[in-house]
């Protein structure tokens, strides 16, 4: 009977939700104010979107901790939004979408596959490609024949600079020779006229200086 009460008693620790505070707003300190409910769960909080709770905080605390929150303090603190602000948002090409301290949606410059301010790396993406090969951990030559030093330097530059034309050439720094140079695909490797390798399609090759 012991053994069947320790079991009971584990797997309601294990499942417990979590019961916390529902507000109406944050403020602009990130701080709960006008309290919606309390003892309820972050679903149940943000379950109904026409719900007048918005915001959730986990602490669960005395009304007399409340009230001081609200009169003196501010608000509560851990103000956690019910609504991800980015997720109806659409950056574009390289960009990508995070949350601002003040839970603000904001596009910033960062590919797919490379780490993200405030977040872990992002996985593939349709926008994530730098065009041609080269890890995003290993330097890289720009088709602006200048050397940067991983994919995701390169597309980020191509994302602030607003050129998007800039592709990645070929694996490793640029060179001025084409002896170890692996071009990918189907181009290959000449020398143009300012005496830098360059990775082009044969119909394009450019003249030797």
């Amino acid at each position: 009977m012991l053994f069947v009460v320790v079991v009971f008693v584990w797997f309601v620790g294990e499942n417990e939700v979590r019961a916390g505070n529902c507000w109406m707003r944050r403020g602009s300190n990130l701080r709960c104010q006008v309290l919606y409910s309390t003892g309820l769960s972050r679903q149940e909080c943000c379950r109904s979107s026409g719900s007048l709770g918005s915001h959730w905080s986990e602490d669960e605390v005395p009304m007399a901790t409340l009230f001081h929150w609200g009169v003196y303090g501010g608000g509560a603190p851990n103000c956690v939004p019910c609504r991800d602000p980015c997720f109806s948002v659409h950056c574009g090409a390289d960009r990508y979408c995070v949350a601002t301290r003040r839970n603000e949606p904001q596009c910033v410059c960062f590919p797919a596959g490379c780490g993200v301010p405030g977040g872990p790396a992002r996985g593939p993406g349709p926008h994530g490609g730098a065009g041609g090969t080269g890890g995003a951990g290993g330097p890289v030559c720009g088709s602006d024949g200048r050397s940067y030093r991983s994919r995701c330097a390169l597309v980020r530059a191509r994302c602030l600079q607003k050129r998007v034309d800039l592709r990645v050439q070929y694996p490793g720094r640029c060179k001025r020779s084409c002896r170890t140079v692996h071009c990918p695909g189907s181009t290959s490797c000449v020398i143009d006229q300012s005496g830098a390798a360059r990775c082009l399609p044969a119909s394009a090759h450019l003249p030797l200086s």
